[in-house]
């Protein structure tokens, strides 16, 4: 019988200490046991006022917290959590959020990106592949920086070789081309900073075609597919969390008849894409695969220039018609004020 009684209230124990532990971590109470109302911030003496790739700076910012029983102290900022904060695009009153232990409150930035700013850091970043560096000039220097929340397609050659008709083929939504040819996913991820994030696009379409598994060193086809899924993975995870609110839109990988020889392996990469894509409420996959093969007769040589890589003009036409133009509409995507 004590046996029971002595188990019964080492239990009782445990559950009181249970039940404190699971209020402070739930912020229930502020340090001395007192339950905390909410919590305000004072950024009068802070940094708010952020230049492109800055990083956050919370000296002088002043966080408090109300307690229910009237008092207030101020917090020590290493116990906060901030979220939101991005200095990759130019933007007024970015609302940066702070939590404290489950209680929340916000204060504004601002932030000022420059077609300078963004051509220094390209011409500094040593990280970087060479070979686009002026592709990637080229492109700040027609976008600049106010064009902003609009749909940007980044990716490979093939939209890269659209160049400026795209913009025309493409009306009357407002697209941008930030392609440039013969990139690899971690060139695109290399080049966001850049290229990507100052947009803060809308929209994102991705064509990142046969270039990673091309390159690859990988000794079979089955090693060289997991390390491109890996990696698309990875990278589009990454452009996630800078872009929260961005769609990206996974153009099929082209089948290619200059690339015949990675047919079978591109069809898989374009069947793991559309099964990754579905599982994720920020992407959407476009199958465009049968637009350059059938699968009785083969490759549509005809909608390729001499290379058998590059799609030509007209076939870029059906692209858009087919399959582009009406995702833009499915996911209404800005347009231009009709006049």
């Amino acid at each position: 019988m004590k046996s029971i009684k002595r188990i019964t209230m080492l239990y009782a124990v445990a559950v009181l200490f249970l039940l404190i532990a699971v209020s402070a971590l739930a912020g229930c109470t502020g340090n001395n046991g007192t339950k905390i109302k909410n919590i305000s911030v004072n950024s009068t003496g802070a940094k708010t006022v952020y230049y492109y790739g800055e990083e956050l700076d919370t000296g002088g910012l002043v966080v408090t917290a109300h307690m229910k029983d009237g008092t207030s102290r101020e917090v020590d900022l290493n116990e906060c959590v901030f979220e939101g904060f991005s200095s990759f695009y130019a933007i007024e009153g970015l609302p940066v959020t702070v939590n404290y232990r489950g209680n929340v409150a916000e204060y504004g930035i601002t932030v000022i990106v420059t077609k300078e700013s963004l051509l220094e850091g390209l011409g500094n970043d040593k990280t970087l592949a060479s070979g686009f560096l002026q592709e990637g000039r080229n492109i700040i220097d027609k976008y600049g920086t106010e064009r902003i929340n609009e749909t940007v397609f980044y990716g490979a050659s093939n939209f890269a070789y659209w160049k400026d008709a795209m913009e025309k083929d493409l009306k009357p939504y407002k697209v941008q081309n930030h392609a440039f040819g013969g990139s690899s996913d971690k060139d695109l991820v290399a080049y966001a900073p850049y290229l990507l994030y100052p947009y803060n696009p809308s929209f994102v379409f991705f064509q990142t075609g046969s270039n990673d598994y091309v390159q690859s060193s990988k000794p079979t086809d089955e090693e060289k597919i997991k390390e491109a899924m890996d990696y698309k993975k990875q990278m589009f995870s990454a452009f996630h969390e800078i872009m929260p609110d961005s769609t990206f839109i996974v153009m099929a990988g082209i089948l290619l008849p200059g690339r015949a020889e990675y047919l079978g392996m591109t069809q898989e990469i374009n069947r793991q894409l559309k099964e990754y894509c579905d599982s994720l409420d920020y992407l959407r996959f476009v199958d465009s695969e049968a637009m350059t093969y059938d699968s009785d007769a083969g490759f549509k040589d005809n909608l390729f220039l001499s290379d058998k890589i590059h799609l030509t003009p007209a076939a870029r036409i059906i692209w858009s018609e087919r399959y582009i133009l009406p995702e833009l509409e499915a996911i209404g995507a800005p347009r231009y004020a009709e006049l």
